[in-house]
């Protein structure tokens, strides 16, 4: 009984090198036009296709394309819609660091010579501090006015019975994320200019 393939490196290990591509070919479907998944955000039912059609420019056009300017949050590297990891070993002060951000943003304050441009809604996504450890480091460094809002795994767990999944659309919204997980903290501006005019 031969084994599943489970990925490509299996298949090639199976039928060889000069066998692969045909192999690849032989494995591809063809996605009929009745198959496609209507695009589920589009409220008038466009196909994906249609969608992606729309939405492809050429460079030509990018170049001369009317877009708005991003807002600046903090310094001359954080606007509206960036994504940064902070990414270091264990122990070394990533969600000090993103307490920091996020207090600054709020409070409309410095995180060292980076100045928040104006004061921001936050959102702190914690998908890793245990509840009582965030409320002591996020304590320690208030001084201003500004409220951040957290989200907090345990909390919402024992609350809601939910586990946290920030790809659920339902979540999302015109808020300054600062996500954390195991190993990283993510900063993510999710403010929108269609959800501001809302």
């Amino acid at each position: 009984m031969q084994s599943e393939l489970k990925d490509i490196s299996d298949l090639h290990s199976r039928v060889g090198r000069e066998n692969l591509p045909e192999q690849i070919r032989a494995l591809i479907v063809p996605i009929h036009e009745d198959d496609k998944t209507k695009c589920e955000d589009n409220p008038d039912g466009a196909l994906w296709s249609r969608a992606i059609e729309q939405a492809v420019v050429t460079s030509s056009e990018l170049a001369t394309l009317e877009l708005a300017p991003r807002a600046r949050l903090l310094g001359d590297w954080f606007c509206e819609g960036d994504l940064g990891i902070i990414y270091a070993f264990r122990g070394v002060g990533k969600t000090w660091l993103a307490l920091l951000i996020a207090r600054a943003l709020s409070e409309g304050d410095s995180v060292g010579e980076w100045k928040a441009h104006a004061r921001t809604k936050v959102l702190y996504i914690d998908g890793e501090m245990p509840a009582d450890l965030m409320r002591d480091r996020d304590s320690g460094l208030t001084s201003g006015e500004g409220e951040i809002e957290f989200l907090n795994h345990e909390i919402l767990f024992e609350r809601a019975d939910k586990v946290l999944n920030i790809t659920n659309r339902g979540l999302q919204g015109p808020f300054l994320i600062v996500a954390s997980a195991m190993g990283s903290r993510w900063l993510c501006s999710t403010t929108s200019r269609r959800s501001r005019a809302a």
